[in-house]
């Protein structure tokens, strides 16, 4: 299996992206151990998909299922969230092991983080002037 993860520019501040759905696909590909390629895209358009992060496995792109986002600027969660469904589809499932509770935790903790935490991170990345 071959996996290129198309991400936005390059790591920079110690950061592997300033995305932060980039650098979460980017995670859950490590914390299933399998090998995978980084492609620095310099925007969305210029990914395979016209959406960061995008993802392809032997040349297909995952995650362009209906109801994914296919093109565009935006970055979504919905894309992230496709592809990690496909992934799981290919026995790439680093949940399988969790409880029926566990699974609910962890989906109130992705909410949080999704609501609350990205939001604040792309402000002080982006909007506070000792930052940018």
């Amino acid at each position: 299996m071959r996996l290129v993860l198309h991400k936005d520019g390059e790591p920079t501040w110690g950061l592997s992206s300033f995305c932060p759905r980039c650098v979460y696909l980017e995670a859950y590909l490590k914390m299933c151990g399998v090998a995978f390629r980084t492609e620095s895209c310099t925007s969305s358009n210029a990914s395979p998909s016209g959406v960061l992060p995008a993802l392809e496995m032997d040349g297909t792109l995952l995650g362009m299922g209906a109801g994914a986002d296919s093109g565009g600027n935006e970055v979504s969660n919905r894309n992230v969230s496709a592809i990690v469904e496909d992934l799981k589809r290919y026995g790439l499932d680093i949940d399988a092991h969790l409880s029926r509770d566990d699974l609910a935790d962890m989906t109130a903790y992705a909410s949080m983080v999704e609501s609350q935490l990205v939001p604040a991170t792309l402000w002080a990345i982006w909007g506070d002037n000792e930052s940018f």
